[in-house]
């Protein structure tokens, strides 16, 4: 017996008509409970659906381009039912004198365990955030990259990621607190549990061992193709969704050294395959993996002391700036510049420069334009000094 269940988007904040960039599943496919169905995007944050419950997937209801809200069905989900409980049952109650083994008994291996804070990372510009949804609870096992928190600002609606794997001990905020960057939000336990040493195969089942050395004969080409450590700071800033940024750390794939292909240079579950693909290749034939060119080849510019023409002070840029400018960098490389012109009247300026003429005379100097149009300019950096 199975039970199909429709899978809705859950709440996703002030969000409403939300387009799907990425669907992660397939009729067939089996999930876990919070494995990403698919990925959203809307003009302020990027976010993962994930999967409610156990099972299979059905059937799909929804597609790349549709837009969705809060209680749109996505998916029919078959869930496992009696019989797959029944047989469940069965092997539960089969006891050592029923099935004898030959097996040895796993050998118990050192526990190990500590505790680790997690902290609201660099949310750019953003202070004193609401916190509106709370995904975990003590006990509860989470994985890296796994959402803890939801925050929502008066402009943008984010999740705050588990930075390392383990069990929760303590939630240390709860719904309606306001916190900011570096603020503790989880306490961690990375305890792994007691582990146990692999039992050695059984002689009569040859069929089992020959399989199980299988892996371990491949391993040689997988460490040949094995990328370089990854870089966590340049990771973060990678524009990419939590499934991606996830199965891009089961790769050991360093996001920040990929292109990427989908909407507004996101990089996609396929960005991270082709990069490993082409990292195996490269590894076959002696060539050191190296990623994709872009852009039109500019040579960089050289550095430049500044300091030698006066005073200067240098300021650290806020995260989104400094996203910000790398996107405006590649743009102003790739795409012509447009100038813009506006219409003004000057009359009045016009006849108060004439009126300065005669007096700008005797000490000899001409008044133009410029000097107006610069005074301008003077005034609004006053004003806009960032720009």
């Amino acid at each position: 017996m199975s039970t199909i269940k429709e899978i809705k988007v859950p709440d996703i904040g002030d969000f409403s008509d939300v387009e799907i960039i990425e669907i992660l599943v397939k009729p067939g496919d089996s999930l876990k409970a919070e494995d990403p169905v698919m990925t959203l995007e809307s003009d302020k944050a990027t976010m993962d659906v994930p999967c409610p419950e156990d099972g299979q997937v059905a059937e799909l209801l929804v597609k790349v381009g549709d837009r969705v809200a809060e209680g749109t069905s996505i998916l029919k989900l078959q869930a496992a039912g009696a019989s797959q409980q029944a047989s469940t049952e069965a092997v539960e109650t089969l006891t050592p004198s029923d099935a004898p083994s030959t097996d040895p008994a796993p050998v118990p291996l050192p526990e190990t365990s500590a505790s680790v804070d997690v902290i609201v990372p660099d949310i750019g510009d953003f202070e004193d955030v609401e916190i509106i949804e709370v995904f975990v609870k003590p006990g509860d096992a989470v994985n890296v990259e796994d959402p803890l928190i939801t925050l929502e600002s008066d402009k943008a609606t984010m999740e705050v990621p588990s930075s390392d794997a383990g069990t929760i001990e303590t939630v240390l905020v709860k719904v309606g607190d306001r916190i900011s960057a570096g603020t503790a939000v989880v306490r961690l336990s990375t305890s792994g549990g007691v582990a146990t040493a692999p039992s050695v195969p059984a002689a009569s089942t040859p069929e089992v061992a020959k399989a199980d050395s299988a892996p371990a004969q491949a391993a040689p080409t997988s460490s040949a193709a094995e990328p370089s450590k990854i870089d966590e700071t340049a990771f973060r800033k990678a524009h990419a969704s939590p499934s991606v940024r996830k199965f891009a750390r089961e790769l050991g794939v360093d996001l920040s050294k990929l292109s990427g292909s989908g909407r507004k240079n996101r990089i996609t579950k396929e960005d991270v395959q082709n990069y490993v693909k082409q990292a195996v290749t490269k590894a076959e034939s002696g060539v050191a993996a190296t990623p994709a060119a872009s852009g039109s080849g500019i040579p960089a510019m050289p550095e430049v002391d500044f300091s030698k023409f006066g005073e200067i002070e240098t300021q650290d840029l806020p995260r989104i700036k400094k996203i910000s400018g790398k996107n405006l960098h590649r743009v102003w490389l790739n795409i012509p510049a447009v100038t813009h012109h506006d219409e003004v009247d000057i009359t009045d300026l016009e006849n108060f420069r004439k009126e300065l003429k005669d007096e700008a005379a005797k000490q000899g100097v001409r008044i133009t334009l410029l000097a107006f149009i610069m005074k301008a300019l003077a005034a609004n950096l006053k004003q806009f000094p960032t720009f």
